[in-house]
C-alpha cells in the first residue's frame, strides 16, 4: 500500500507544469524515506501501544445551520464544556494553529481567537506545515528493560510498561484503568480520554442522541497526576470550564 502511494505522488509530480527538470522550474523529488507501521496491530505503534487517541478538533462552521460545524459536536449545548470541547476530553482548537492566515489559539482563554502573529502573503494563505519526525525504535531492548525492572518493582511487566506509557497497550488510559488493561474502556470514544490531571474529571452532559452512552463516562476524584508517564507536551490537558459563548467564524 505504501508503494503504491509512493508511486502515484510520484506520478501527479511529473503531471504538474513544469515539473521536467529540463525547464528548470516546477516540482521534483528530492528525497524519499519510506516508513512501516506495525504490522500486526492497527493504530499501534512498535512497542505495541494504541496511538492517535488524544487529538483536537478544529473549531468553525460549514454554513449557518445551527449544528453544522467543522466537527461534529457530541457534548448537549446546554452543558459549560460543549464550548471548549467537541467530546469528552477532545478540545477544540482555533484553525489558525493549522493553516495559516486564520485565528490562532489563545494560552489563556481557548474561547476568544488570537489574531495571527505574522503578516503572510497570498500564497501563504490556506497553507500549512508537514512536520514529520524519524524515530528508531528498538522494540526488544525496550520489552527487555520492562521485563527487568518490572521484576526489580515487584510489577507485572505490562503494568510497568502502561505507567511509562500513560496507557496500556489497547489504548486506555491508566488513570482510569490503574489496576489492569480495560478493553471496553479503550473502544469507547466517549470515555476514553475522559480524565485530568490536577481536577475532578467532572460529569458532562452528552447529546440527546447519546443519552445511552451517558452513563459510561467515568469519573474521577481528586488529583491523579501520574508518578511515571511519558507525555508529549503539545497542548497542556487541563479544565478550561467558562459559562461564556461564542459565535463561530
Amino acid at each position: 500500500m505504501l508503494k503504491k502511494w509512493t508511486n502515484w505522488i510520484q506520478a501527479s509530480a511529473q503531471q504538474l507544469p513544469g515539473a521536467d527538470p529540463g525547464t528548470g522550474g516546477g516540482i521534483r523529488l528530492v528525497f524519499e524515506q519510506e516508513g512501516q507501521v506495525h504490522p500486526d496491530l492497527k493504530g499501534h505503534e512498535h512497542f505495541g501501544f494504541k496511538v492517535g487517541i488524544s487529538q483536537p478538533r478544529v473549531r468553525g462552521r460549514v454554513s449557518e445551520m445551527s449544528d453544522d460545524y467543522l466537527t461534529r459536536r457530541l457534548i448537549d449545548p446546554s452543558d459549560p464544556h460543549a464550548a471548549l470541547y467537541a467530546k469528552p476530553g477532545q478540545p477544540l482548537i482555533w484553525p489558525g494553529q493549522f493553516v495559516f492566515g486564520y485565528p490562532q489559539q489563545k494560552r489563556d482563554d481557548s474561547l476568544l481567537p488570537k489574531q495571527r502573529d505574522l503578516h503572510m502573503t497570498g500564497w501563504v494563505c490556506n497553507g500549512s506545515y508537514l512536520a514529520i519526525q524519524q524515530l528508531r525504535q528498538d522494540v526488544a531492548a525496550f520489552w527487555e528493560f520492562i521485563r527487568l525492572e518490572a521484576k526489580t518493582s515487584g510489577i507485572k511487566p505490562e503494568r510497568f510498561a502502561a505507567l511509562m506509557v500513560g496507557r496500556w497497550p489497547s489504548g486506555a488510559p491508566i488513570l482510569l484503568a490503574p489496576e489492569k488493561d480495560d478493553k471496553l474502556l479503550a473502544e469507547n470514544e466517549l470515555a476514553n480520554n475522559h480524565f485530568m490531571f490536577v481536577e475532578d474529571s467532572r460529569a458532562i452532559k452528552l447529546r440527546p442522541e447519546l443519552a445511552e452512552s451517558q452513563d459510561q463516562l467515568p469519573q474521577r476524584k481528586g488529583i491523579h497526576k501520574p508518578r511515571f508517564v511519558r507525555l508529549l507536551r503539545i497542548s497542556e490537558r487541563r479544565t478550561l470550564v467558562t459559562k461564556r459563548r461564542i459565535q463561530e467564524a
